[in-house]
């Protein structure tokens, strides 16, 4: 396990001439973890803040590699702009909202349906003074507005709806499913949906905002989890494509888009009206990370 996360960490994108260092960081942070059992604060760049603590393994990755979900979340970076509408769905403690609204004052639309989780959530918005840009909704997303079941672990990354899955009873709780098209809020220009496997009913209870064209980008996880609810990474695909949306991959320090055949393995980033995207792409200002320029 630890040779497969270090291999990880060299391989990622943001280590390339920092291999040493990366490593350096990974031990530090195994270290400090097994000593100190609260909240520690980690910079994500230089105008946000995040806190950390062992077993947060949706935070801890950034420590070992300046942004962990890079190409993703460098693409959202560059692709908003001030005053623009994010959609953070299954938020966890708000990395992709807090980098968002941090760095390029845009307003962000936080849904993290886990109390645990959203209370975490909660402090770290609280800990960037983004309560004016960052909306939090304690719900789940889905096609009807109802009450539905949902499994907790232990680390809160692969939280996921229980309804239709074959779990037993333990560590379930209750939580409040909405319809974005449901809640009246203004339609969004780039959305993040990573909700292990439920990906497929909050698109379709967000139909109408896909009829806008102020929504530029889609980033969303297809690995295979939609088939607990009978659903496949194809059904997905294809909703997007009706809308005019593609798959493509991004370089974030060349700033270019490459189309794409399909979608991959992990998160996937659709967009579509390719020369607005790039235009904007090109045009951001760098982020700095980790004394880095990007």
């Amino acid at each position: 396990m630890v040779f497969k996360i270090l291999k990880n960490i060299l391989n990622h994108p943001f280590n390339i001439d920092r291999k040493i260092k990366s490593v350096f960081c990974f031990l530090r942070w195994q270290f400090i973890s097994r000593i100190w059992d609260n909240y520690l604060i980690y910079n994500l760049t230089e105008n946000t803040r995040i806190l950390v603590k062992k077993g947060l393994t949706g935070v801890t990755g950034n420590i070992y590699t300046g942004l962990y979900e890079f190409e993703d979340m460098l693409f959202s970076l560059h692709l908003m702009q001030e005053e623009d509408i994010f959609y953070d769905i299954g938020a966890n403690v708000g990395v992709y909202s807090i980098l968002i609204s941090g760095e390029k004052k845009s307003y962000s639309y936080a849904f993290e349906p886990t109390p645990d989780i959203f209370s975490i959530l909660n402090l770290n918005i609280k800990l960037n003074n983004l309560e004016n840009n960052v909306k939090l909704f304690n719900c789940a997303l889905g096609n009807e507005n109802t009450k539905i079941n949902f499994k907790l672990n232990k680390l809160g990354v692969t939280n996921h709806i229980s309804e239709k899955v074959k779990e037993g009873p333990d560590n379930l709780i209750e939580v409040d499913l909405k319809r974005i098209d449901d809640l009246g809020i203004r339609s969004p220009n780039l959305i993040k949906i990573d909700v292990e496997g439920f990906e497929y009913e909050v698109l379709k209870g967000a139909n109408s905002i896909f009829h806008s064209n102020s929504l530029h980008g889609v980033i969303i996880e297809l690995n295979g989890s939609g088939k607990k609810y009978g659903i496949t990474d194809m059904e997905v695909h294809q909703f997007l494509l009706q809308f005019g949306f593609f798959p493509v991959s991004y370089n974030p320090f060349k700033r270019e888009i490459n189309i794409l055949a399909s979608f991959g393995s992990k998160n996937t980033i659709y967009i579509k009206n390719q020369k607005l995207v790039e235009e904007r792409l090109l045009n951001s200002f760098k982020i700095k990370i980790n004394n880095k320029s990007i």
